[in-house]
């Protein structure tokens, strides 16, 4: 029976752990719309931890914008 006290242990430890992590994955997500947020507000440039495809996409707009081409989504 000690075995089966044990995995009821370990997983309640794991459900814990999963619980924590989720719990911290959502607090980042909050502080960097939050950042975002207040960059925005502000007119800050964009934040330089951009991935390379965003950072492209903006360059590939202002490019198009450069030559007359809106885009027709905005």
């Amino acid at each position: 029976m000690s075995d089966k006290s044990e995995l009821k242990a370990e997983l309640e430890r794991k459900k814990q752990r999963l619980a924590q992590i989720r719990e911290e994955k959502k607090r980042k997500e909050e502080e960097r719309k939050k950042k975002e947020l207040d960059g925005r507000k502000e007119g800050a440039s964009p934040p330089q931890d951009d991935s390379d495809l965003e950072r492209k996409r903006r360059e590939a707009e202002a490019l198009l914008q450069s030559m007359g081409i809106v885009d027709a989504s905005m």
